[in-house]
């Protein structure tokens, strides 16, 4: 691990030690687990860290860019217990996809920034519906609600939430995607994730 990942592994570890998180909209995850088959989270890039840290253990993929900064990510995702494909729409696109593919078919859950990996920030780009679509599995946007948060000064504006932050991790309700509808999704994808879609 690169000491780079190894410093926000312990900083995230240790302010996550004095956060207050709630959930809403737990039902749909339930709904999705008792299911017994896989789905593809959807969350914004720059909310990956609270996202990542409050799922960890969960044994899910997340695909991450083979970008350096990607690297970093990925290497302190894997100690939370996440699984790694290596990949975006931008680089590795093809091989992401096949990745995804492939960890859906043998029971995995994956985890999308279809915002990344460099932007434009919170802009649902279409390869998570198009993976969806062809694994025939549900998308469920989760995003989260910080009440005080330090950004960085990256494309994403990447948020840390501050000691003592109030999270609220929200569900909405999955998508699916029918045949001939792939932009409706993309549209409802983007409303979720801003907090703007359906009710919880």
């Amino acid at each position: 691990m690169t000491a780079r990942a190894t410093l926000l592994r312990a900083s995230a570890n240790g302010l996550a030690a004095t956060w207050k998180v709630r959930t809403r909209g737990d039902r749909h995850l339930e709904d999705l687990k008792r299911s017994g088959r896989p789905f593809l989270y959807a969350l914004w890039h720059c909310q990956i860290l609270p996202l990542l840290w409050y799922h960890r253990g969960t044994r899910a993929s997340l695909v991450v860019s083979s970008h350096h900064d990607g690297g970093v990510l990925a290497d302190a995702a894997s100690t939370w217990g996440f699984g790694l494909i290596r990949g975006s729409s931008t680089r590795g696109g093809t091989h992401a996809l096949r990745g995804i593919l492939r960890a859906l078919e043998e029971g995995t859950d994956v985890a999308i920034t279809p915002d990344g990996p460099r932007g434009p920030p919170r802009q649902v780009k279409p390869g998570i519906v198009r993976a969806a679509q062809l694994a025939g599995v549900a998308i469920l946007p989760v995003r989260a609600e910080i009440s005080r948060a330090w950004r960085t000064r990256s494309w994403d504006g990447f948020i840390i939430p501050r000691i003592f932050a109030n999270i609220d991790i929200v569900y909405a309700p999955p998508l699916f995607v029918k045949r001939g509808d792939p932009e409706l999704v993309v549209r409802a994808l983007q409303l979720a994730l801003d907090g703007a879609g359906a009710e919880v």
